[in-house]
């Protein structure tokens, strides 16, 4: 993804479903700094991925979770970013979010401020 981005004119769209995850909180920086360059002024960012799980259980499943990508497909992160909290210091404005499985999934969008 550093390779292609940022890519050349302006998008009404783009769209992360279980994608920031795969990322330390340096490269997700860089990425929503990209992704804000890249955006129109009216355009909207859909975020849909994992949030931290407040249970044993959750926490136990994500720690398989990200053992297993990493070896698998070499993702870098190790643990879950607060992706909301990086958004919002990237300038951007959460219009509307859903979660489900008791929060440890979360679907957000988000428009550039």
């Amino acid at each position: 993804v550093f390779e292609i981005l940022p890519l050349s004119g302006t998008f009404d769209l783009i769209v992360c479903n279980f994608f920031l995850d795969c990322f330390t909180s340096s490269e997700i920086g860089h990425l929503l700094g990209l992704f804000r360059q890249m955006l129109l002024e009216s355009g909207s960012l859909v975020v849909g991925d994992f949030r931290k799980p407040h249970s044993i259980f959750g926490k136990f499943i994500l720690k398989i979770m990200h053992v297993f990508f990493k070896k698998t497909a070499g993702i870098s992160a190790t643990e879950l970013t607060d992706l909301h909290a990086m958004l919002l210091e990237s300038s951007f404005q959460k219009v509307v979010e859903k979660n489900l499985f008791f929060g440890f999934l979360n679907s957000s969008i988000w428009k550039p401020v």
